[in-house]
């Protein structure tokens, strides 16, 4: 991803990567366990197809290299393992 300028895959592990990178995205599901991830995908406006389509998705791809950079994921705190500690200590202390 470091090198990357756009990702054109499927809506898996890759696809989160590849937004946290900052990436342009164009996504296909490939599976039906990705089926949430089009409609997250879709809901932040980005080109994503329920199924391949070669000519389609080639055409998106052009289309998002030339676009405005793609959406991005908010990047976590770094807090949370110290977040999780202070609730399980919490619960622990508090049965």
């Amino acid at each position: 991803m470091a090198r990357a300028t756009l990702y054109v895959g499927s809506l898996g592990v890759t696809f989160v990567e590849a937004l946290a990178a900052g990436l342009p995205v164009v996504a296909a599901m490939v599976a039906d366990n990705q089926r949430l991830a089009l409609v997250a995908a879709r809901e932040m406006g980005i080109i994503a197809f329920e199924r391949p389509d070669a000519q389609a998705i080639a055409d998106a791809a052009l289309q998002a290299l030339y676009a405005a950079p793609s959406a991005m994921l908010e990047q976590p705190d770094g807090l949370g393992a110290g977040r999780v500690a202070r609730a399980l200590l919490h619960r622990i202390a508090n049965p």
